[in-house]
Parts: structure tokens; sequence; C-alpha cells
């Protein structure tokens, strides 16, 4: 009985804890400041972003910044068959 009041119950006591304070955080999540787009905010501002906001703002940038490949000798259909020589020759 001893050996269950020293070791399991403090376990218990903080794992409860955990579980109570996880749940009150989900269900009741601190107020969210709109995301402005600043690049230059980071995780030490006072400014507090969503994991949503964060994911739409990577969703815009990734369409911008989404480009077909351009080889130096113009547009391409695919792989330049010379890198599959130089594959050959690098290959284990």
């Amino acid at each position: 009985m001893l050996l269950f009041v020293l070791l399991v119950a403090p376990v218990l006591f903080f794992a409860m804890t955990w579980v109570v304070i996880t749940v009150l955080r989900v269900y009741f999540p601190e107020k969210v400041l709109p995301f402005d787009g600043n690049p230059g905010a980071t995780a030490c501002s006072e400014r507090r972003v969503g994991v949503h906001q964060i994911y739409l703002n990577s969703r815009r940038l990734l369409k911008v910044t989404h480009r077909e490949y351009e080889f130096t000798e113009g547009d391409s259909g695919g792989v330049p068959v010379a890198w599959y020589d130089d594959l050959q020759q690098r290959r284990n």
C-alpha cells in the first residue's frame, strides 16, 4: 500500500492533471489573432497564429511560387536524356 501511495498516486495525479488541461485547451482555445501574412513575424512575437492560418498561408504561397521547371535550353517534356546516362554511371 505504501508503494502505491509513493509511486503510483503521484503519477496518476500528474497524468490526470495533464489530461484535464489538454481537454480544456482543446475545447476553449486561446483567442487567435488574424494572420496578416507578415513573413517577419516570429514565434517570439506577441501575435499568435493558429494552425489553420499557417495552412492557408502556405497554400497561398505555394500557388504564387509554383512554376514549371525551366531548362537553360528552354522548356522540357521530361527528364533530360543526359541525366539518364549520368544516373547509370553513378548507380551502386
